[in-house]
């Protein structure tokens, strides 16, 4: 089960997409659940009508048993090779540059600066990581903003649901691309 705001195009036989783009600042103000089972993610994805991905810019991913842990990945090299911002690359309690700590109690800007030779990201204002190396995506991409119920990560890492019928919501206050003019 699962919510999702996305760019993609509306119809996948016109291949049209809404709002395709390529390099510039995104953001999102957003509050999130911290409930085990539930999953958010705010990412990115080349706008490709044939689903051949050959790279993904995760901005946030937050598995709601873990409110602290923010994952933010770059995944290049046609899908074979994956940036962390984090150092080691493993486990939880890791951001990078930036603090840990549970941001579900409050607003947070999510944002990620993706430039021709660098990709970026930040958590309220501060640069959590930054990647430099080869292979930066110079195609356009669309915008994805969901949440899900129970994905296979959250299970790996002993992150389930505890009562199927629980709910809860994203919030989301603003999605935003900013764009330098040529």
């Amino acid at each position: 089960k699962a919510g999702l705001l996305s760019t993609a195009r509306p119809n996948a036989n016109n291949g049209q997409y809404l709002f395709p783009f390529t390099y510039g600042y995104v953001e999102s103000r957003m509050k999130y659940p911290a409930v085990p089972g539930f999953f958010t993610a705010f990412w990115m994805l080349p706008t490709d009508p044939t689903y051949d991905y050959k790279y993904e810019i995760d901005i946030v991913e937050i598995l709601g048993g873990f409110p602290e842990t923010i994952f933010m990945h770059y995944h290049y090299n046609n899908w074979s090779t994956t940036f962390r911002v984090r150092d080691p690359p493993g486990g939880i309690n890791n951001n990078g540059a930036c603090p840990v700590k549970d941001y579900s109690k409050d607003w947070v800007r999510f944002g990620m600066d993706w430039q021709p030779n660098h990709v970026a990201w930040y958590i309220d204002g501060v640069k959590c990581g930054e990647y430099t190396g080869a292979d930066i995506a110079a195609v356009p991409m669309q915008i994805i903003l969901h949440m899900m119920i129970d994905n296979s990560w959250e299970r790996d890492w002993d992150s389930v649901l505890s009562n199927q019928s629980l709910v809860n919501q994203l919030e989301v206050d603003y999605i935003r691309v900013y764009q330098q003019q040529s």
